[in-house]
């Protein structure tokens, strides 16, 4: 994944001189959560599923009202922070 970079203009460096520690810290963390969003990127993929399993999981899914996709996401997400 590509990182992005931010370059700044003589007269943004003279105006950022004025600001605080926390105010830098929070530009740059806003900054970074606007960069992550328009990086991200989805990748499509295909994998077979015994067709009960996932009749079961979309069912599951839909009493729970959570569309079925987003749930494999988040397990996924989960699988790799624990």
């Amino acid at each position: 994944m590509k990182r992005p970079v931010q370059y700044f203009k003589e007269e943004d460096l003279e105006t950022g001189k004025d600001l605080s520690p926390t105010q830098i810290s929070k530009f740059l963390e806003d900054f970074r959560q606007s960069k992550l969003e328009s990086i991200k990127e989805n990748k499509l993929i295909s994998m077979r599923v015994d067709n009960f399993l996932l009749e079961a999981f979309k069912r599951k899914c839909e009493n729970e009202g959570v569309k079925y996709q987003k749930k494999i996401r988040q397990l996924m997400q989960n699988y790799l922070i624990e």
